[in-house]
């Protein structure tokens, strides 16, 4: 049997600090937060405006947060669930 090696997914750290440095070469200008109910990050470049929540492949929004990203969305805010397996999506939202 052969066994096919996948590099491991990042932590909900690491994902976050790539998250930031792939918006960074966008030209986002980026805003970390992340108190228990907020996003992660704000992402700024006009005319557009990104709410980030950040978590690793198996994560779930936590009820406070999730609460927060349907209030965002109810509220016509761009406002997204970002897994590390996103990442080609997240690549066509950033350009």
């Amino acid at each position: 049997m052969t066994y096919v090696e996948f590099p491991a997914a990042p932590g909900r750290h690491a994902w976050r600090q790539e998250l930031h440095d792939r918006a960074v070469l966008a030209g986002w200008r980026v805003r970390m937060l992340g108190a228990e109910w907020e996003p992660d990050m704000l992402l700024v470049r006009r005319p557009r405006l990104l709410w980030i929540f950040a978590e690793p492949d198996r994560g779930r929004l936590s009820a406070p947060r999730f609460d927060r990203f349907v209030e965002l969305r109810t509220c016509r805010q761009e406002a997204y669930v970002w897994h590390p397996s996103d990442i080609e999506k997240i690549g066509r939202i950033l350009i």
